[in-house]
């Protein structure tokens, strides 16, 4: 397999892995926001939505850098890379 076969490779399971972070983490962190919105007096209308907003921004971030990190490795780990 040529380094540009490789690379490529490596860069496409990255950005799936990094999508699919994305995608649960911040699905995760949504329903877990708006769960714990539903025992605040207010529901989603009261001062700590932007408490759960903040936490949906972090999930998304972080389910995005997790992702990206697992699908290089399962691709090095794939193509029988050391490193």
């Amino acid at each position: 397999m040529g380094r540009a076969t490789r690379a490529s490779f490596i860069a496409s399971t990255a950005l799936v892995g990094g999508a699919l972070g994305v995608v649960v983490l911040g699905y995760a962190a949504l329903a877990l926001g708006f769960f714990g919105l539903s025992f605040a007096p207010g529901g989603i209308h009261s001062d700590w939505s932007i408490v759960a907003l903040l936490g949906v921004v972090v999930g998304v971030g972080l389910g995005g850098l997790l992702g990206i990190w697992a699908g290089v490795r399962l691709a090095k780990f794939l193509l029988g890379q050391k490193r």
